[in-house]
């Protein structure tokens, strides 16, 4: 940060008791940590210490004529609300006299919650459904598709609005990636159904897939051989039911998880 007053000359008044009055000011650009992890409920504090360089505490010794700070000069932000601006003097550090200015500062959410996170929920709730619409349709692929290319641009669009840090990381930049994620995985299920749905018998089918889906049919009753020491006949519609039913409500219980870990997040 720049001296108090480096870039203007201001003059000291002088009082006929002797008294020496000089007034320095200036407006400063300062850039303090912040924690974005929370975004966009989150807020930042910031902390400026002003101190005379040079001079010692026993030459001159800083005083809080209050303990806040004062704003009438302050202009209000549009996307921030200032929440505490108090002030404090510190004597112990380092032999200096420090005053300390604490600014805290929250987000507005509002503009960020209608244009980012409404918008990943929408997308979110409505990809699942593609394992509600009949395979006979032939519009499963093409629907997961749509709605995962949609999603990418969206993603890539909203970007430019979140903060870019590592450091730490936008929790909610990490459930949208976790919900593309899903939504890739809904496209690779669609594309599993639809194989399994056309096969004409049970050759093709896989001993694991066959396993698994014996002891689906017979735990939800959808197959009652004759002989119950005769393996039942699968079908590849025995098997797009049971990965439909997977599919459909693991994605949801996925999605639900991460929307929920999110706001768990942000508010404690």
């Amino acid at each position: 940060m720049n001296p108090v007053g480096d870039d203007t000359m201001f003059f000291p008044t002088i009082v006929f008791t002797g008294e020496v009055i000089y007034s320095p000011g200036g407006i400063l650009k300062a850039k303090c940590p912040t924690d974005i992890s929370k975004f966009p409920f989150d807020s930042q504090t910031c902390t400026l210490q002003l101190m005379p360089w040079g001079f010692v505490k026993s030459n001159l010794l800083l005083s809080a004529n209050f303990d806040k700070a004062q704003l009438d000069f302050f202009s209000a932000h549009s996307d921030w609300n200032l929440l505490e601006y108090s002030t404090n003097v510190v004597n112990e550090s380092l032999g200096y006299s420090v005053l300390n200015v604490k600014l805290t500062f929250k987000r507005e959410p509002l503009y960020f919650a209608v244009m980012i996170i409404l918008p990943t929920l929408l997308f979110s709730l409505l990809n699942p459904l593609v394992f509600i619409l009949p395979v006979e349709s032939g519009e499963r692929v093409s629907l997961s598709m749509t709605i995962l290319l949609s999603y990418a641009i969206f993603l890539t669009l909203v970007s430019a609005s979140i903060p870019a840090s590592s450091n730490p990381m936008c929790v909610l930049l990490i459930a949208m990636i976790a919900i593309i994620s899903i939504s890739g995985v809904i496209v690779i299920g669609s594309i599993i159904n639809a194989k399994y749905f056309y096969l004409e018998n049970g050759e093709n089918i896989g001993i694991v897939m066959k396993s698994f889906t014996i002891v689906w049919t017979r735990k939800t009753n959808k197959v009652v051989p004759i002989d119950e020491y005769k393996e039942p006949a699968i079908r590849g519609k025995d098997i797009t039911e049971m990965l439909d039913f997977l599919f459909f409500y693991g994605t949801y219980i996925s999605i639900i998880v991460i929307i929920s870990g999110y706001f768990l997040y942000v508010l404690l």
